[in-house]
């Protein structure tokens, strides 16, 4: 998942968690990956970066400890299920955008 995003006006009744649930029940088998924005103490919106991170590690998401920066927004990358190392995340864009694409991304 690039993210996860639930209409505001429907934010703090659960959805999120029963559709990160959902997944995890759908693909229990594989390793469930998204990228939130980097928390940064500088940024505009630190506080929501906060909280963000906050549900997907109360839903059990882990931090990779690797990130990517796409048009000048820096994201971490969080997963649920075993450890994933930043050489099959590499190779996860290399297979979606295949080999000429992955390498402007």
């Amino acid at each position: 998942m690039f993210y996860l995003a639930i209409d505001p006006s429907q934010q703090s009744k659960g959805y999120g968690s029963m559709v990160l649930q959902h997944l995890e029940e759908i693909y229990q088998d594989k390793r469930l990956l998204l990228n939130i924005e980097k928390v940064d103490r500088a940024a505009d919106n630190y506080e929501q970066r906060f909280k963000r991170k906050q549900f997907y590690e109360k839903n059990g998401f882990l931090n990779t400890n690797f990130e990517i920066e796409d048009k000048n927004i820096v994201y971490e990358i969080l997963y649920l299920g075993e450890d994933v190392y930043e050489f099959e995340y590499h190779a996860l864009f290399k297979s979606y955008y295949g080999r000429i694409l992955s390498l402007i991304y």
